[in-house]
């Protein structure tokens, strides 16, 4: 469909005040070279050519001198957009300049293209190496006015904005373009994982608050709602409880002064927003969950929390830092941010747009792990971020402060595949969130969880896929680590702090290729504990035709399948876990999806290195920020160094710890591109490595992991004091 065939929802634009111009305002010698017009900024017919390099980049001039024209309007417009007076003058003793580079925007559909200006500081005016503070806002452009575009259409050219209040008619233009142009496509979650799309089926006690009536209802059978996600803060947050509940449930009740005056200001927005667009019905955690009823309600709605997302209409996210803090532009709230306007000459107007991301990174909501499900399972987003809304569904995307025809927009794509990568990129970016209660870890990712186990076909066992669980094990931290003791070392989810893993990279993202290298590359059978005062242990993963779950011996194939290989100069036939009781261990929070106690038992090669510190260079990747990590070296009987470990600062500073004698375990053949020193030797092995783990241990018969790295093959001879043996682990 071209642009002409598509049905146009016109917005009008607001006019342009006066007051966006002085007097005294005259663009200075520099910017008036840049020979700045309305025309510049749509595309030729020539240069739209895919042949045409673009325009060069050119220099605006030092911070410095921006801050001292503070009578040219382009400048003035350059520097509030990269963050005024948070733009360094300096750095690194170098003067930093404003630079300008022109980027395109636009369809093959649409009748024309824009030119944008987008802005970065340097202090090479020859490179593209970018000043970039944290202060600083990422990626800013400059446009045109869409009142001032030189084509009869208006379409992708920024608009002024209402600055009182968010324009809620055009919110209700969004969602009655997606409603009718959309369709179903857009009311269920792509990333749906139940059978059931009702959680009034699913979730017995499910209530919502009917703004119509004021008050907290059973969610009548096929009604549409909205949900908000939000952050509570440190702020008393009104509850429903056992005992308020039925009077919650009277009509009226929301508006009786005891309890609206204690309702936060976000929810009170909310209600509006809500009942304003036109709805009903909407969901909030904190009243339509009985708050106090742990082990009934709550535990229902707090375990399906992505059933509850998913099937909402819309969610309403509010990016404030607590709940009373309300919903930017409504309910006589303040928009928070100004829209940045300038005028350059008659009938000549530039602004500024600024990526939401910039107000959303700095937020406390980006940092929080409930709030991060709630974002992936909803159909639409409403967001309030940055002094603006922005409307999303899975079909488009729509900014307030943007002239587009959401038709135009809408680019219905594939549904993604989800992989070995996407499961590991979205533990990434969950593990750097907060927990109020590290008791959360796994509640705040069972939707997550769900979902990849019903597209990948695997259960997670407290976050490690159970199929794939060798190479799984290989996560590392990525910055400061705290370990998290409600849940057990060896998974990412006993650690408080962002962790990766990276096997995906080189060796493959699809599971089928995966579980065909596990068959050749692993060797331990895994058990698990039913409960850390309990001797009796479950295979973790039995859904194969491997004897590795008998007694029998030998035994003819590994965890995955695949035939035994003889790596070792031992007896490594004994695999089956003994009786054993552990004294003093602790108990972890329930994982969701796979019963256990969270203690491995299992065998494998036992050895003993020093740890000191390295003799060998590091060669930083760019993906690497562990700089609150201490880089340790493995030497063995020789005095060579083996590999090295990133330990947490609290580990290496405990007396005897560096240098010391410590314990690794092998855990799985691998190869490592991170801890390899440069001048290891591989001993005429190939690339492969053994992957080992160094552990402490427990006076009750238990260990706990303490970081991973890497030996070559041959290096397994240089064990210390008994050299290598075969010893039966228990993992917490």
């Amino acid at each position: 469909m071209t642009e002409k065939e598509i049905p146009q929802f016109s917005i009008p634009l607001l006019p342009v005040p006066s007051t966006i111009s002085s007097p005294d305002d005259n663009l200075c010698s520099s910017c008036t070279s840049l020979q700045l017009r309305p025309s510049r900024f749509i595309v030729s017919a020539e240069e739209d050519k895919p042949q045409t390099g673009g325009r060069p980049d050119e220099n605006i001039g030092t911070v410095e001198e921006i801050r001292r024209n503070t009578h040219c309007p382009f400048r003035r417009l350059v520097l509030k957009a990269l963050g005024g007076a948070d733009v360094p003058i300096s750095d690194g003793g170098k003067p930093v300049y404003v630079m300008m580079k022109w980027g395109t925007a636009g369809t093959p559909s649409m009748a024309y293209k824009i030119w944008n200006i987008l802005l970065y500081a340097t202090t090479d005016k020859g490179s593209r190496q970018q000043v970039l503070p944290k202060s600083m806002r990422t990626n800013p452009k400059i446009t045109l006015l869409a009142n001032d575009s030189p084509t009869e259409s208006k379409t992708m050219f920024p608009r002024l904005i209402r600055a009182d209040a968010i324009d809620l008619d055009l919110v209700r233009t969004w969602i009655s373009v997606c409603q009718y142009h959309h369709g179903p496509p857009c009311d269920k979650s792509r990333n749906f994982a139940y059978e059931s799309e009702k959680p009034m089926e699913q979730i017995p006690s499910f209530r919502l608050i009917d703004v119509v009536d004021n008050c907290i209802v059973r969610a009548p059978n096929d009604c549409r709602y909205f949900t908000l996600s939000y952050v509570w803060g440190r702020v008393p947050v009104f509850q429903t409880l056992k005992s308020n509940v039925r009077s919650l449930e009277k009509p009226g009740s929301l508006l009786r002064p005891e309890y609206r005056d204690k309702i936060p200001k976000t929810i009170l927005n909310a209600i509006q927003v809500t009942k304003d667009l036109g709805f009903r019905y909407l969901w909030v955690d904190s009243l339509c969950i009985i708050q106090d009823d742990e082990t009934g309600s709550k535990a229902e709605a707090i375990a399906k929390m992505d059933l509850v997302y998913s099937s909402g209409f819309l969610t309403i996210i509010a990016t404030g830092p607590n709940a009373n803090a309300g919903i930017q532009g409504v309910c006589s709230n303040p928009r928070g941010e100004t829209q940045i306007v300038e005028e350059i000459g008659p009938n000549f107007r530039l602004v500024a747009e600024l990526p939401s991301f910039n107000f959303m990174q700095d937020s406390i909501y980006s940092t929080r792990a409930w709030t991060y499900q709630e974002r992936h399972f909803t159909p639409r987003n409403l967001t309030f971020v940055g002094g603006q809304v922005s409307f999303s569904c899975s079909n488009g995307y729509c900014d307030e402060d943007k002239v587009e025809n959401p038709i135009m927009l809408a680019r219905p794509s594939p549904p993604t595949i989800p992989d070995l990568a996407s499961f590991f990129l979205s533990v990434q970016a969950y593990s750097d969130l907060s927990l109020s209660f590290d008791s959360d870890i796994h509640n705040a990712f069972a939707g997550l969880m769900r979902y990849f186990k019903a597209k990948l076909d695997f259960d997670l066992v407290y976050g490690i896929p159970d199929k794939f669980f060798d190479w799984s094990l290989l996560w590392t931290p990525h910055a400061h680590q705290v370990r998290r003791e409600v849940a057990p070392s060896w998974s990412w989810t006993g650690w408080q702090g962002q962790s990766w893993n990276r096997f995906p990279s080189w060796f493959s993202k699809d599971p089928a290729k995966v579980y065909k290298g596990l068959r050749a590359h692993t060797w331990i059978i895994w058990y698990h504990r039913r409960a850390h005062d309990s001797p009796e242990c479950d295979i973790v993963w039995s859904d194969h035709s491997s004897t590795a779950t008998t007694s029998s011996f030998p035994l003819k194939h590994n965890f995955y399948g695949g035939d035994i290989q003889h790596r070792f100069a031992m007896d490594c036939t004994q695999t089956v876990p003994t009786s054993r009781t552990l004294v003093g261990a602790p108990t972890y929070v329930a994982d969701v999806l796979k019963t256990g106690s969270g203690f491995l038992q299992f065998w494998t090669v036992s050895l003993r290195f020093r740890v000191a510190m390295p003799t060998s260079r590091y060669r930083r990747s760019i993906f690497d920020t562990r700089l609150t990590q201490a880089r340790v070296g493995i030497f063995g009987k020789d005095g060579r160094e083996l590999g090295t470990l990133w330990v947490d600062q609290n580990w290496y500073g405990k007396p005897g710890h560096v240098p010391g004698v410590h314990e690794f375990i092998l855990l799985c053949e691998a190869k490592d591109t991170l801890t390899k020193p440069q001048n290891a030797t591989s001993n005429g092995v190939e690339s492969w490595t053994y992957i080992v783990m160094l552990v402490e241990n427990h006076d009750g018969g238990w260990v706990e992991r303490v970081a991973i790295g890497s030996i070559s093959k041959g290096d397994v001879a240089q064990a210390l004091e008994e050299g290598p043996v075969w010893k039966e682990i228990i993992l917490g």
